[in-house]
């Protein structure tokens, strides 16, 4: 799953790399499809970019001139060459944190519909997908830190990422909480879990997102 999503970002990346070239000049035809690409262009710069780095002043430079009616064909060419180096650095293993900050928004999503069936009172909906996120963001922050979490359980890895100290005593009891609720979740044990405990597993799993994932 990595993988796939570092590769549809990457794919994405050129497509964008490649129509720049077509509008970099100042036809006056281009004009919409200048501030379409420049739309996206600034959604995937910022979805990737480290925050204080020297990429993300830049990029927001660049935002500020575009808002300030700077010409969109100087600001195409300018904001394609960064996609140019970044995928560079991308390739060179420089932004690594491409797999986790797009994953990061990913589980936002699935998290919302997760907040909307809880809403509902769907405890049963809610806590299968909240308990799916949950087990997935555990896994990631496992591999971010050089645990190998291919094949072993849930229960197993969070023990792992307390004895490293990525989990303090206190999070790792939310940890198995909400591995809990999972568990129940995936054997339709609907009656040993209920909207607080999905709640709790939302919230938690949120945090880790946030500490974790998102930096």
């Amino acid at each position: 799953m990595d993988q796939a999503i570092e590769d549809r970002l990457k794919k994405r990346i050129r497509q964008l790399i490649n129509r720049a070239e077509v509008l970099k000049s100042e036809n006056p035809a281009h004009s919409a499809k200048r501030r379409a690409w420049l739309a996206a262009a600034f959604h995937v710069l910022n979805m990737i970019t480290p925050k204080g780095s020297a990429y993300d002043e830049a990029i927001s430079i660049q935002n500020a001139h575009y808002r300030e009616g700077w010409s969109t064909a100087d600001i195409v060419d300018v904001l394609s060459e960064y996609l140019s180096v970044m995928m560079e650095d991308i390739d060179n293993g420089i932004l690594a944190s491409i797999i986790y900050r797009a994953k990061g928004e990913t589980y936002d999503d699935f998290l919302e519909h997760a907040k909307a069936y809880m809403n509902d009172g769907k405890a049963r909906e809610s806590g299968v997908i909240a308990g799916v996120v949950f087990e997935d963001t555990i896994r990631q922050i496992c591999s971010k830190n050089g645990i190998d979490e291919k094949g072993q359980k849930l229960d197993a890895l969070i023990t792992q990422l307390q004895q490293r100290t990525i989990l303090t005593i206190v999070k790792a009891k939310r940890a198995r909480a909400s591995a809990d609720v999972r568990t129940k979740a995936t054997h339709a044990q609907w009656d040993q879990f209920d909207l607080g405990d999905v709640k709790s597993t939302i919230d938690f799993t949120e945090n880790l997102i946030a500490d974790y994932l998102d930096r």
